[in-house]
């Protein structure tokens, strides 16, 4: 009887101690893998989502200025102040004039400028739109002060369509922190320009 309770008392060989070991480090690689890959799926997704922000609050402001600017084919004199985008490979830049807007004395909310004859008043100050390849930014500058519209910028055009129509075409890219994968985001917009 005895012979039979010290069989029952006996522990782990080492063979099993070993095997139950490698399955358990196994399960845990498994398990670091999974995390690691949520991880990297995360951060990729969140810097993409970040981009896309960025470079549509850019088209979003591009697009409500240059609604406002003009490309006429009225002889030079009698036209307001064009639009001029350089043709490519330098259409990364371009120039424009606003109307000048004065604030409406019954809804106290800013309006186009019109003089004696209903034609529009064009405001002289010259803005322009550039591309900046070593800050990697898409800048406004107007009066001598620089705003930065978008960061992380890989490239910028502008292309003029028609006399009324041009498209603005912007690409953000960013390197992920910890795989220094490339993460690019390209949006585009087709402006419709005051006639």
């Amino acid at each position: 009887m005895r012979t039979q309770k010290q069989k029952g008392n006996r522990g782990f060989t080492l063979i099993e101690v070993m095997i139950a070991s490698l399955i358990f480090i196994m399960i845990l690689g498994v398990i670091l893998n999974i995390y690691l890959s949520g991880s990297e799926v995360y951060e990729n997704s969140k810097l993409q989502a970040d981009l896309q922000s960025q470079a549509r609050l850019a088209l979003n402001a591009a697009v409500a200025e240059l609604s406002n600017a003009t490309k006429t084919t009225a002889p030079v004199g009698q036209s307001p102040p064009n639009l001029s985008i350089p043709a490519a490979p330098g259409n990364d830049n371009m120039t424009f004039y606003l109307p000048a807007f004065v604030q409406d004395p019954i809804t106290l909310k800013p309006r186009v400028s019109l003089n004696a004859n209903g034609t529009i008043v064009w405001d002289n100050t010259p803005i322009v739109y550039q591309y900046n390849a070593n800050q990697r930014t898409l800048v406004r500058v107007s009066n001598a002060v620089q705003t930065i519209l978008a960061r992380d910028v890989s490239a910028v055009q502008f292309v003029n369509v028609s006399n009324f129509e041009m498209g603005v075409i912007l690409t953000l890219s960013k390197a992920t922190p910890t795989k220094q994968r490339n993460i690019t985001i390209t949006l585009s917009s087709l402006i419709r320009l005051r006639n």
